[in-house]
């Protein structure tokens, strides 16, 4: 079984795979990949099913060694990387061959927030209901729910006997990667719209900053004052994407690790498509919004899946 070994963790390297569902009504967050898209097209690219679990790696990457022959993949936002010291040219969006005793040295994020290395095989962790996703604010997952640090070994699940191309198809991956810098995020009106439509309309007229105090718990945006902060709610169920309108008139994008329950009026919703490249977004990024109706939102969704599969099919079956 091949192991790599954490050298230099960066600034916060945790496990991640598509979340943790079904466990909301226990209080227990989701978690998972905060850019799912770069997530699963990494571990296609190994043979991987999409469920593997991915090291993410926000703004600074690691340093790693492989501990036996192993192949990676770097997804998402552009890195740049070194094996022994040396340079690699192109090294995101393509399989990666590391000999025993490589050092996989990984420098700060270009243009983006999150950069995956997936694994052939996967990260090989005791699942934690039914998830190999970390949630640091509840400690639940691998490493007992503790980002990676110095010294941490990983081991990688069986690998494929059948190996994918060993990179995406150009025109497919522009047009993905075009998606992951998507600075116009597409949302649908939440259920506390009907009381808040000059609170929609006032989040789709002007261009807001995310704050520096956003995280993978939600994005706290940064503008002109939201009218209506005061409108009436009551404890309800949240899931990530979902933008909640504070008393002090500034709206909050749920991110992946949100609670399952929050106490502000919900005025809209990310749609499923645009929460990776709401993913990538960095503090003191610009976004703007653009409301568009559910069935729009659902064939986006189906649109993109087929860019998705046309660049590489899915692997069948979850990791063991």
């Amino acid at each position: 079984m091949t192991t790599i070994r954490i050298i230099s963790s960066g600034q916060r390297t945790t496990i991640q795979d598509l979340g943790r569902h079904g466990h909301s009504a226990y209080g227990v967050a989701s978690a998972g990949a905060a850019d799912h898209l770069s997530h699963r097209l990494g571990n296609r690219l190994l043979g991987n099913p999409d469920e593997a679990a991915s090291l993410e790696m926000t703004s600074t990457g690691a340093v790693l060694s492989a501990l036996g022959a192993v192949r990676v993949a770097l997804a998402g936002s552009a890195i740049p990387a070194h094996i022994n010291g040396r340079p690699v040219e192109a090294a995101m969006w393509r399989r990666l061959e590391l000999a025993p005793g490589d050092e996989l040295a990984l420098g700060a994020t270009v243009g983006g927030a999150r950069t995956y290395l997936c694994i052939e095989g996967g990260i090989d962790v005791p699942p934690v209901l039914g998830s190999r996703s970390t949630h640091m604010a509840t400690g639940v997952g691998p490493l007992e729910g503790r980002a990676c640090a110095e010294g941490d070994t990983l081991s990688a699940g069986q690998r494929r006997s059948a190996a994918p191309p060993a990179r995406i198809d150009h025109q497919v991956l522009r047009q993905l990667t075009r998606e992951l810098t998507r600075r116009t995020i597409r949302i649908v009106a939440g259920p506390s719209a009907t009381t808040a439509l000059a609170a929609i309309a006032h989040l789709v007229d002007q261009t807001w900053r995310i704050g520096r105090q956003s995280d993978r718990i939600g994005l706290r945006l940064e503008g002109t004052p939201c009218p209506e902060a005061r409108i009436e709610s009551q404890t309800e169920g949240v899931c990530p994407g979902m933008i909640q309108l504070l008393p002090n008139g500034q709206p909050i994008v749920l991110g992946v690790d949100c609670a399952p329950t929050g106490g502000y009026p919900i005025i809209a919703s990310v749609i499923a498509a645009d929460m990776a490249p709401l993913g990538q977004r960095r503090a003191d990024d610009a976004i703007r919004f653009l409301k568009v109706t559910i069935d729009e939102a659902r064939q986006i969704n189906r649109d993109r899946m087929r860019t998705l599969d046309a660049a590489i099919p899915p692997a069948p079956g979850p990791t063991e």
